[in-house]
């Protein structure tokens, strides 16, 4: 993560896996702010946000102008073996793990674009393999 010294954060799957150590990584940086969201908000006074949900990656981009840093963390591991997986199941998790992490950056980019210093962490990780068992 680069220096937060003065950053406003947006960590998205923050209430659990690796999103909550962004967060407390995001608050021992000194960020300024830090926006905790979640799909089913739990762990934080998280912001509910639905990557698969356009209406609130835009919620989310509104209510969070001043973001200067969005670590784009959302995602689900696979629901099932790829021997068992269903065609809705496969399409549910590329929703999830590919195209809502690509709309939310591209929902943010003019945002994080006028401010000078923004960045947005890639997780190449994220896209995964699908198990066989």
């Amino acid at each position: 993560m680069p220096s937060l010294d003065g950053a406003v954060v947006v960590v998205t799957g923050a209430n659990g896996g690796s999103g909550t150590p962004f967060v407390h990584e995001a608050l021992a940086r000194v960020a300024v702010k830090v926006y905790v969201t979640a799909r089913f908000p739990r762990v934080w006074d998280d912001e509910t946000l639905d990557v698969t949900d356009r209406a609130s990656i835009a919620a989310a981009v509104a209510a969070a102008a001043d973001v200067t840093v969005l670590v784009n963390n959302a995602g689900a591991p696979p629901s099932a073996s790829l021997l068992d997986v269903t065609e809705a199941n496969i399409r549910a998790h590329m929703e999830t793990n590919f195209f809502g992490p690509v709309f939310l950056a591209r929902a943010f980019a003019p945002v994080l674009a006028a401010k000078k210093g923004s960045t947005t962490p890639s997780r190449p990780e994220k896209t995964r393999s699908w198990p066989t068992s």
